[in-house]
C-alpha cells in the first residue's frame, strides 16, 4: 500500500462474496509460489481498479479528487 495517509474503513458484504475472496487467496497463494496475498491487497487492488474506471468514464481520465461529504451509512448491497 502506497501512501502517508491510511484509514481504516469497515465494509459490510455477503458472507458469499466474503467467502469467494476468502478462496480467490487461497487459489492465488497456492498457484504462485512465495506469494502471501492478504485480504487487504486483494481489496486494495480491486478499488485501485474500479476507481481508474470510475476516473476514465467520469472525470476524463484524471484523477477524482476535491474535498468529500460524510457518506450515508448503508448496509449490505444486493
Amino acid at each position: 500500500m502506497t501512501g502517508t495517509e491510511r484509514r481504516d474503513p469497515t465494509v459490510a458484504i455477503r458472507r458469499e462474496l466474503y467467502d469467494r475472496l476468502k478462496a480467490a487467496l487461497q487459489l492465488i497463494n497456492a498457484a504462485v509460489p512465495g506469494r502471501d496475498l492478504r485480504m487487504t491487497d486483494l481489496i486494495y487492488e480491486a478499488v485501485v481498479e474500479k476507481l481508474a474506471r470510475i476516473e476514465q468514464m467520469y472525470n476524463n481520465g484524471q484523477a477524482i479528487t476535491g474535498e468529500t461529504k460524510p457518506l450515508r451509512r448503508g448496509r449490505t448491497i444486493e
